[in-house]
């Protein structure tokens, strides 16, 4: 997956966790739930972590629920790993937000 923006950026970003990514890196990442594989893909043209992780969250689309998200830089040789709950679809949401509020007279 390549994700280009007409970024330019040429200097280096170090996220606080020491992850490294320039825009012309190459980005392995894999998203783990419940022991299984439910995203592996590569990206290109992510300036930052935050950018990357939000790409991995609209590429999995409806999963919801805890992920685990390992991320390898490929060009760079630097490795992190996230973990992230995902909430509900927005049809879940309103689904709840329509409900009937029960009251118990005492």
């Amino acid at each position: 997956m390549n994700i280009s923006h007409g970024n330019t950026a040429k200097s280096q970003v170090l996220s606080p966790a020491g992850f490294a990514l320039n825009a012309t890196d190459e980005v392995f990442a894999t998203a783990m739930q419940f022991g299984r594989t439910v995203l592996d893909t590569t990206f290109s043209g992510i300036v930052s972590l935050r950018q990357l992780v939000a790409e991995v969250v609209k590429a999995l689309g409806s999963v919801t629920g805890l992920v685990t998200i390992m991320v390898r830089n490929r060009t760079q040789g630097t490795v992190t790993r996230r973990v992230i709950r995902l909430g509900a679809p927005a049809h879940r949401r309103q689904a709840v937000a329509d409900g009937t509020q029960l009251t118990l007279g005492i």
